[in-house]
């Protein structure tokens, strides 16, 4: 489950991604396509637990709110970095909040609780081969715009060779 970016949003990390490639060839940058901000992962599930999600997930409620991006950062260890993401800013509390939702659907559909404490952000890019890397220095994050968000979606995510692709199963609207 994910919220998506607006087309405004998404054209500007595309460009801003594009230089980071240049300036860190040793990460896999995530394509603007692909990019949206995770609120659960659930993983491989069989037919019957995937449509018991999809049904649980029309319970959850929640507010439109205006969301924005923020600051750059990383997950890793001193300068060395596993994923490089942009975190949130305005709107993060309800983002929590409508993440918070999301698990309970899960959780009433069967699946087991999430083991780690929710931290919103959009990946950006993963270090090549799985392992910590040196990150040089990238250029500063765009300044983007807040967007209103009024639905989350209900992703699936096929492997290819160039990574997964994500694609909406089901929109979910607030209520």
């Amino acid at each position: 489950m994910a919220v998506g970016l607006p087309d405004i949003q998404l054209r500007a990390l595309a460009a801003y991604v594009e230089r980071c490639r240049t300036a860190a060839p040793g990460f896999r940058w995530v394509s603007a396509e692909n990019l949206h901000l995770t609120l659960r992962f659930i993983g491989n599930v069989r037919e019957e637990v995937a449509a018991e999600v999809e049904r649980s997930l029309e319970q959850v409620t929640f507010r439109p709110f205006q969301l924005a991006l923020s600051r750059l950062g990383v997950f890793g260890r001193g300068p060395r970095a596993r994923v490089v993401w942009i975190g949130t800013g305005e709107g993060e509390e309800e983002l929590r909040g409508l993440a918070a939702g999301v698990d309970s659907a899960c959780l009433a559909a069967g699946l087991p609780a999430e083991e780690r404490l929710y931290n919103p952000h959009l990946t950006l890019a993963r270090a090549a081969g799985g392992r910590p890397a040196p990150l040089p220095e990238l250029p500063p994050a765009p300044e983007l715009p807040a967007w209103l968000v009024n639905s989350f979606g209900l992703y699936q995510s096929r492997l290819a060779p160039t990574g997964a692709i994500y694609s909406v199963v089901r929109a979910y609207p607030s209520g």
